[in-house]
């Protein structure tokens, strides 16, 4: 649902992250929303938790990438990243099944447009830093995402070793629309890979690579909140090739 025909005074809270981004971008308190996923097998493991009541509650949350999720070759000097939105938005889905959408209180959180920071575009970013001496270029990178989820990529140098991602959360919709694409996809069958390819000017062999990343969302309209709604991060991982 547009946000153009949606009263802005509505908007608060959101995904997460996930990651966080995360999402991610995009999703730690008082009440467990979810048990950690420790399976090895997975590249995408998270926790969530939620404090507050009614209109205070706050969402917060970590997500983490494993090593998995990438794939570094030396002959070619590239770097793949490779995850599925499904599992990148299973365990917030959960969550929203369990305690949001057939909550007493659910269409005040459901029918909530997504905002991000200073009233922007709700977004999760990533940061991947690789080892001195590596350089790369965020005009050569490729992103892509083959989900509704993910509207948009876009990556830009912090310096020469260093790059930032910025995931677009949907398509300035409410948490039920958001939700209802991730369950759309769940359910289809399909793969929703989320790809980012990146060439390097040298070589990742012994060498360590860092991430880090966060998804913050915030109440929008005439009483916006200061501090985030939703505040899901992704810790600083480590990862050696």
């Amino acid at each position: 649902m547009s946000s153009v025909r949606r009263k802005p005074a509505r908007a608060l809270l959101c995904l997460v992250l996930a990651l966080s981004v995360a999402a991610v971008f995009l999703l730690s308190s008082s009440a467990v929303f979810a048990e950690a996923n420790t399976d090895p097998a997975e590249k995408i493991t998270g926790t969530f938790n939620t404090s507050g009541a009614l209109r205070g509650r706050r969402l917060t949350g970590t997500i983490t990438i494993d090593k998995s999720a990438f794939k570094y070759d030396d002959k070619t000097k590239q770097v793949e990243l490779n995850v599925d939105a499904t599992d990148l938005f299973n365990e917030a889905d959960k969550e929203y099944q369990k305690h949001y959408k057939h909550d007493l209180f659910s269409s005040y959180y459901t029918h909530i447009v997504m905002y991000g920071e200073n009233s922007g575009f709700p977004v999760f970013t990533y940061t991947v830093k690789f080892p001195e001496g590596v350089t790369v270029d965020a005009s050569k990178v490729t992103p892509s995402a083959s989900t509704s989820t993910i509207s948009n990529i876009t990556v830009k140098n912090e310096n020469e070793n260093t790059l930032t991602f910025t995931f677009y959360l949907g398509s300035w919709w409410d948490y039920a629309e958001f939700f209802s694409h991730v369950e759309s996809e769940q359910k289809d069958g399909q793969t929703h890979p989320i790809q980012v390819t990146i060439p390097l000017s040298g070589s990742l062999a012994n060498g360590t690579v860092t991430g880090s990343g966060s998804c913050q969302l915030y109440k929008n309209g005439t009483h916006p909140v200061k501090d985030p709604i939703v505040n899901i991060t992704s810790p600083k991982t480590t990862w050696t090739f």
